[in-house]
């Protein structure tokens, strides 16, 4: 989603309107509001979801479709009178077969005042957003899915120095951004736009609502050869990525109208790139941005400088001439030990009817790193991006087009990608079914 309608979004939420109380209510009040919305039986629906008490004002609410059924779902801003803390209840109901349930209870601590959280109902979305402090907002986006309730966006803006910083993650798409903007005339001084790629420890099953792979063909990230780019239906990828301590796993999917086969290692052909940054694993530092002293002006990572490494596959012909590993090269000066885990690279590929897919065994040791420093419940972000490279025609290969994860420059670190490594125990995102207890309550029924 686009700055602007993040900031409409935040606007609304504070600004004087039918849908926004401007002090807290009782329920009966809130009640002959709802009535425009919801039959009687309904609104009933919601009373007994809430507190038996009249111990709680309603500060903000909206109406509007979060389920995608084309029926009225509602969310409310909750003050507990008995609760002396800074402290808001968000409630999320949803109209299920006719009958309305609560889905979602969240609490939030205001800055100053209660309207600080407030709730916003647009394009099949609840936005709910939080105050931290001057200057310091987040706003989140949740869908109701079959049952599980799913954070889709995660944007947040706040004041740093002299900038404004504006950071979005779309848990949906995996496409993320990050903004620097000078306050002072409202310039954007440094933007990143990628995809991050969730990895999940091998083995794990990944549930519903979170993103286990990630399917997109943005124009903006073709960043050669754009003019021979014809869309989704000349070329797009889905990638998925898993890890164990030894190796990373990927598998590609490539959607291809014209497949031109490799038959040798210097012949022109569809192949792929594999571009990583490990300068955040090893240093602990920011990938986009060098240290920055206060009151300084902010450092991108603008030169390729240590820890990059690109491996370049070529699916072979998929006949007699087997996949293989075209090149591989680093800023670092490689070790024997890295050059012989080249040799332990494993390759599969298939051709299908769309395009062709590669299956990868990447060992960490080609990266000079032994086993993957786990930690447990910390995921780990590497920088990534992955290239497909499209030649529709064989003899024409300057006619080439190069389709990203990000707005890629090979020479410029800040523009790759990302990798996020997630141990067991957490997730990309969040997601919570609702049924949850329920399903557990019957299977204990049954004996389970």
């Amino acid at each position: 989603m686009k700055r602007t309608s993040y900031i409409i979004i935040l606007i609304c939420m504070l600004c004087t309107g039918d849908l926004f109380a401007q002090s807290g209510m009782r329920f009966p009040e809130l009640s002959k509001k709802l009535e425009a919305y919801f039959a009687d039986e309904l609104i009933q629906d919601i009373h007994d979801e809430l507190p038996d008490n009249d111990s709680y004002q309603i500060w903000g609410w909206d109406v509007g479709d979060f389920s995608g059924d084309g029926y009225y779902d509602l969310a409310l801003t909750v003050k507990f009178l008995r609760d002396k803390r800074k402290i808001m209840q968000v409630y999320l109901f949803v109209d299920n077969d006719g009958f309305i349930s609560k889905v979602g209870q969240f609490p939030y601590e205001y800055f100053e005042l209660p309207l600080e959280i407030g709730v916003s109902i647009k394009q099949n979305a609840c936005f709910v957003t939080k105050k931290r402090k001057q200057f310091d907002w987040v706003i989140k986006g949740y869908r109701f899915d079959n049952g599980a309730l799913i954070l889709l966006d995660d944007f947040q803006t706040y004041r740093q120095n002299q900038y404004t910083v504006e950071k979005h993650k779309n848990y949906s798409t995996c496409v993320s951004e990050t903004k620097y903007i000078l306050t002072s005339n409202n310039n954007t001084v440094f933007e990143a736009k990628y995809v991050t790629i969730p990895s999940y420890e091998r083995g794990r099953t990944v549930y519903k609502g979170y993103a286990n792979s990630v399917s997109t063909s943005f124009p903006e990230f073709v960043f050669d050869g754009a003019f021979y780019y014809q869309g989704d239906e000349d070329a797009k990828y889905d990638i998925r990525s898993n890890f164990d301590s030894e190796n990373l796993y990927f598998s590609i999917n490539i959607a291809d109208d014209e497949v031109v086969s490799t038959r040798c290692d210097t012949c022109c052909g569809d192949n792929i790139e594999l571009w990583f940054d490990f300068y955040p694993l090893l240093t602990g530092q920011d990938r986009l941005l060098k240290d920055v002293t206060k009151g300084k002006k902010i450092n991108p990572r603008s030169e390729a400088d240590t820890s990059i490494y690109s491996i370049t596959f070529s699916p072979g012909d998929f006949l007699e001439i087997p996949p293989f590993v075209k090149g591989v090269k680093s800023t670092d000066s490689v070790s024997l030990e890295q050059k012989l885990a080249v040799n332990r690279i494993k390759i599969v590929t298939a051709l299908n009817k769309s395009g062709y897919n590669l299956k990868l065994k990447i060992p960490f040791e080609v990266f000079g790193i032994d086993l993957y420093p786990a930690e447990e419940m910390v995921s780990t972000d590497i920088g990534f991006t992955l290239i497909v490279n499209d030649i529709d025609n064989e003899f024409r290969p300057e006619e080439t087009a190069r389709i990203a994860t990000s707005q890629f420059n090979q020479k410029i670190p800040a523009s790759f990608g990302e990798l996020t490594l997630i141990p067991t125990g957490m997730w990309y995102g969040e997601a919570e079914n609702v049924y949850h207890d329920e399903i557990l309550k019957l299977l204990n029924e049954n004996g389970f």
